[in-house]
């Protein structure tokens, strides 16, 4: 039988990832943010955030700093997250006939990013720890390892976007991808300035479970220094629990 830990850990590293995969993208519009303070601070870091909804529920919160100067400048990075939920699975050994697992990530990162007019990439490598606790039985795991994240946007032409996001961890031997394109919306309000819309694809593979999504994703909306992005689309796991998956997210500078 494979084990309910691993099916509830398989979406935690979508919440790690959904603060970290606009971030590519942050430096590019950095300036836009605060044109009349870029002579009189610099912006430092973000700090994001993130919830996922499909077989479970999980929420996580990070943030992202260069060593020295701007984050919309190349260098050095620092980046940590953190991410929490619960899974839910039929079992007819439990009194309810139901199972929760609650799962508890942490990931801590040192990297770096390039940021160039149209393109840009990150690669940070550091390490991961991962807790589980299984209801009403009570037992108990944790896992801690190495992970490596990489980030690579670009604007291919005016009003389209590109990502692809990948994240690597030895704590249960997972590997996270996703790829997206994005198209602009029309710009004629503020709150629609940097958004753009189009597919994603998401892959996870751990040495005992997988999963595959397709979906449609838009974002960011502005509003003033928070960043707002959603997802909605298919969710396929190999335990045959097919359905509807959506998140959100969001991001501010600091």
């Amino acid at each position: 039988m494979r084990s309910s830990l691993r099916r509830a850990s398989r979406l935690v590293p979508i919440l790690a990832v959904a603060g970290m995969w606009p971030v590519g993208g942050l430096a590019e519009d950095a300036s836009e943010d605060y044109p009349v303070w870029q002579d009189r601070r610099r912006i430092s870091g973000v700090l994001f955030a993130g919830y996922d909804n499909a077989a479970g529920r999980f929420g996580s919160a990070g943030f992202k700093r260069r060593v020295r100067g701007s984050i919309d400048q190349t260098g050095t990075t620092l980046m940590t997250t953190l991410g929490f939920g619960e899974d839910i699975q039929r079992d007819r050994f439990s009194p309810n006939g139901r199972k929760r697992t609650l799962t508890l990530q942490t990931r801590n990162f040192v990297g770096f990013q390039y940021v160039g007019a149209n393109a840009g990439w990150a690669v940070h490598i550091g390490t991961e720890t991962i807790a589980s606790e299984e209801r009403p039985s009570f037992h108990q795991r944790v896992n801690a390892g190495f992970a490596a994240a990489m980030d690579f946007w670009g604007k291919p032409s005016p009003g389209v976007f590109t990502e692809i996001s990948v994240v690597a961890g030895s704590a249960r031997e997972s590997i996270w991808a996703r790829g997206a394109a994005g198209y602009a919306l029309p710009s004629g309000m503020s709150v629609l300035r940097k958004a753009h819309w189009g597919p994603e694809m998401i892959l996870y593979v751990d040495e005992q479970s997988r999963f595959g999504r397709l979906g449609l994703h838009v974002g960011p909306l502005t509003l003033w220094r928070l960043h707002l992005s959603t997802s909605v689309g298919w969710h396929v796991p190999d335990d045959g629990r097919h359905g509807l998956y959506w998140t959100l997210g969001g991001y501010a500078k600091f």
